[in-house]
């Protein structure tokens, strides 16, 4: 990739409405802003801010609904979490470490999660942060603190600090110490205590890590391994080549784009690609994205196309890019724009939305939307003289979205390759009444020898799930794709989506990334943009699971109580554990091998491993959540009662379980309830005819409900399920835990659970009476069981997953067992 680094000096002025009362000297500024967030000064005066936004001694950040990400000058970040007050007491700092830089704070109530700056690296006594409990100083770098004064729950009103890197120092009442990596405690006013459990969070490694806030940046943001050049932003030298330049030029990108006007008739073609674009960054942040074609070999089209959000800034690139023919033609279309939308949009500037820019998994490619703010569209033909410029203003939640990386020098002429989810923008509708979580799991296979393509992929927007199944074209050039007929089904309606995209990043013999941009016409028509990596089928990525990292198990078997062969031969079971003594190694994300001892009275230990790959899986990449089942004679299981293993394992996992201390308290009125199905292994049935065992049916999860009742430490889980082979059949397990049977500090809970399966092809000979059935004129069998769960989502609680079985008595009925994995997602709410 080709990038020159324009060395330009920019001096940022701050501008403040007449009136407006702010500190004198700024301690730093907002980057990232959503929902409520305001500055109120000490005579009471407030602010709203947002991003870009400054903010100084005696500014107390507040947040009520909504979260913040603040910069100090002296590098350091904090990320302030709903409901939150931050006062910057004092501070100052000049540029480099001369002595007299301070930095006192006051976390007056709620959490904020910290990565300290240059203040307080040579004398600690410089940094201080304060609570109404407790003083916290540094010797290390990242952290989280929170604070809570009324309604606090089981622990009391108190103060928690967390440490993630370095070493804090922590007083509170009789207490003086330090808090290390991995350890947490809480603070009373009298003393701290430890907090139990903290150190089975994911291990870290500071070297690597570059943004510490991961409800902000969770999936767009990932670490960069130790020693990869990066700028103050996070992003990738080579990706943006912005370090130590103001703006950076990056030619030969590959670009896709999705965006239109509202009012646009439905068959507008809101998606774009090309191939050999310009992308212009300004401090680490794209401001411009375009093109300037030179050979007139396309006189009728566009040979000078840019998108712009700062034509100050692209100006200057212009002004100084290397090719003096290029430079003028680009300025000579710049100059030609009405004066007037230049100033539009220098008056309300389109920014690119913090949460939702970052690079794919596999750090290929670099996606992200323009909102909130007028967008400037330049199109012109030079040869023939036509020029067209307009403004398109995003309000709410309308966005542009993009997705780029590196031309390939070549795409093959032959064979063919598939390409796995990588990373999504998260879907926006075209009227911005609606967001959603984007594309979640998918595949592009390509024919480059025929030029054609499918697509698969699940898109879920306000809480609806799109199939986006159908055929794709590459283009001659080989270089981009666009789709020949493609819907997006819910299962209920079918809408038609339109979608164009490109490959990135020369590979041997395939090109390693494609990324596209999407629109299904809805009657408000949703947007996105979406990665894929190049899969090969020859290898898998194995490594060991982190530390932290939550794997449930279920599968069916034969008991050991061999000599009552009428009693339970046929029997299941499921568990789940944390990785931290157990432990665990990972195939593509999905476990296959484990050895844990958790369950004492189960396992001794409970191991697993596998020789082939799952038959079924499936991820869900804004949860980390993945699954995969594996069918007889690909895996060996072990446990206390298993004799021999029989049907699937189904095994499920949570990369980053929800942190404990972000599960509500008991008496926090809080409820979560969790019905969203965002995933799950296909449940199995092994059962017996005439009391010989049948091979294991595959059937459906119908429905399914996890409730967790905070405020009182109560449980409910409801499940139904179905399958087609034979005669067909159903089933459903059902059960509660009363009040107290939830503890918030467990990172892993469960539930018994009672049902029926109803099929008249269960049977057998009769142990108590002859020929027993499971027939729905019989009442069917009873099912007994459990689950086993726990959360997921970054901050809080907004899914559970797990395993669940189920089998008969054995003894009056039939023998029957179920198995299977399963990821809701769903709210917590105070009814």
């Amino acid at each position: 990739m080709h990038k020159i680094l324009i060395s330009i000096s920019i001096s940022f002025a701050i501008v403040m409405a007449a009136g407006t009362v702010h500190a004198a000297t700024p301690a730093g500024k907002i980057v990232y802003a959503f929902g409520q967030v305001e500055a109120v000064q000490s005579n009471g005066a407030r602010r709203a801010l947002k991003r870009g936004d400054v903010f100084g001694p005696g500014d107390t950040v507040v947040t009520r609904n909504g979260r913040t990400q603040l910069r100090f000058t002296d590098g350091g970040r904090a990320a302030l979490q709903p409901n939150t007050e931050y006062r910057i007491e004092d501070y100052h700092f000049e540029g480099s470490q001369d002595g007299n830089e301070k930095s006192f704070m006051n976390l007056v109530r709620g959490s904020v999660r910290l990565v300290t700056g240059l203040i307080g690296r040579s004398n600690k006594r410089n940094f201080r942060l304060r609570t109404a409990v407790a003083t916290i100083g540094i010797r290390g770098t990242a952290g989280k603190i929170s604070h809570c004064d009324s309604n606090c729950g089981e622990r009391g009103p108190g103060t928690s600090l967390s440490g993630y890197d370095g070493i804090w120092d922590l007083s509170s009442g009789s207490y003086n110490g330090p808090v290390r990596p991995g350890q947490a405690k809480f603070c009373n006013g009298a003393s701290c205590f430890d907090i139990p459990g903290f150190g089975q969070r994911r291990d870290v490694n500071p070297e690597a890590e570059l943004d510490p806030f991961p409800e902000e940046s969770e999936e767009t943001k990932p670490l960069f391994v130790a020693g990869e050049q990066s700028d103050e932003t996070g992003i990738s030298c080579e990706a943006s080549g912005n370090c130590g330049a103001d703006l950076v030029v990056t030619i030969n990108q590959s670009l896709a784009a999705a965006n239109r006007l509202a009012g646009d008739p439905a068959e507008f073609d809101a998606t774009d690609a090309a191939a050999n674009v310009a992308v212009i960054f300004n401090n680490g942040v794209p401001t411009a994205i375009g093109s300037i074609e030179m050979d007139g070999t396309d006189p009728y089209g566009h040979d000078v196309v840019f998108a712009t959000n700062d034509p100050a800034a692209l100006r200057q690139a212009l002004m100084d890019y290397p090719d003096p023919a290029v430079s003028a033609k680009g300025l000579a279309v710049l100059d030609a724009v009405d004066e007037n939308l230049i100033a539009e949009v220098n008056a309300n500037p389109a920014s690119v939305a913090e949460e939702d820019y970052g690079f794919t998994s596999d750090g290929l490619l670099l996606m992200g939307r323009f909102q909130d703010g007028n967008l400037l569209d330049i199109e012109a033909n030079t040869t023939m003289g036509g020029l067209h410029a307009e403004i398109t203003t995003f309000v709410d939640y309308q966005s542009a979205h993009f997705i780029f990386g590196p031309t390939p020098a070549f795409v093959p002429l032959s064979g063919t390759a598939t390409y796995g989810f990588t990373g999504s923008t998260d879907s926006t509708s075209l009227s911005g009444a609606t967001i959603g979580n984007g594309v979640t799991q998918g595949t592009l296979t390509f024919n480059f020898a025929s030029l054609s393509g499918s697509i698969n992929m699940n898109v879920n927007h306000n809480a609806v799930d799109y199939s986006v199944t159908g055929s794709l074209i590459i283009e001659p050039d080989r270089l981009i794709f666009f789709d020949q007929s493609v819907y997006a089904s819910t299962g209920i309606n079918s809408y038609f989506a339109s979608l164009d995209g490109f490959f990135a990043h020369d590979g041997d013999p395939n090109p390693l990334a494609a990324g596209l941009a999407y629109e299904i016409q809805t009657p408000d028509p949703i947007m996105g943009a979406a990665g894929f990596g190049l899969q090969d089928s020859a290898s898998s990525l194995i490594a060991a699971a982190p530390a932290g990292q939550y794997i449930a198990f279920a599968n069916a078997f034969t008991d050991n109580f061999a000599a009552y062969p009428n009693y339970s031969n046929l029997n299941s079971n499921a568990f789940d554990f944390l990785v931290n003594g157990d432990t665990a190694t990972l195939t593509d994300g999905i476990p296959s091998d484990f050895n844990s001892s958790t369950h004492a009275g189960l396992c001794s230990p409970c191991t697993f491993g596998t020789s082939g790959g799952p038959a079924e899986s499936g991820s869900y990449a804004p949860l980390g959540v993945s699954w995969g089942r594996f069918v007889a004679g690909t895996y060996s299981a072990s446990n206390n009662d298993l004799a021999a293993e029989l049907g699937s394992a189904h095994v499920i996992t949570i990369e980053v379980p929800t942190d404990y201390m972000d599960v509500p308290d008991l008496q926090s009125g809080k409820t979560g309830t969790y019905t969203i199905l965002k995933g799950n292994t296909s449940p199995t049935v092994i059962f017996e005819t005439g009391g010989i065992q049948q091979s294991e049916v595959v059937g459906t999860l119908d429905s399914a409900l996890v409730q967790v009742v905070f405020n009182d430490g109560s449980m409910n889980a409801v499940f139904t399920g179905s399958w087609s082979a034979g005669s067909g059949g159903s089933w459903n397990l059902a059960g509660s835990e009363s009040p107290g049977a939830f503890n918030r500090t467990n990172m892993i809970h469960a539930i018994q659970l009672t049902g029926s399966l109803t099929s008249s092809d269960i049977t057998d000979t009769g142990f108590i009476s002859p020929n027993d059935t499971c027939a729905a004129g019989s009442g069917g069998c009873t099912l007994f069981g459990h689950t086993h769960f726990t959360f997921a989502g970054a901050g809080s609680p907004t899914a559970v997953a797990g395993s669940v079985q189920g089998n008969t008595s054995g003894f009056s009925e039939p023998e029957a067992t179920v198995a299977f994995g399963y990821l809701l997602e769903g709210s917590v709410t105070t009814p």
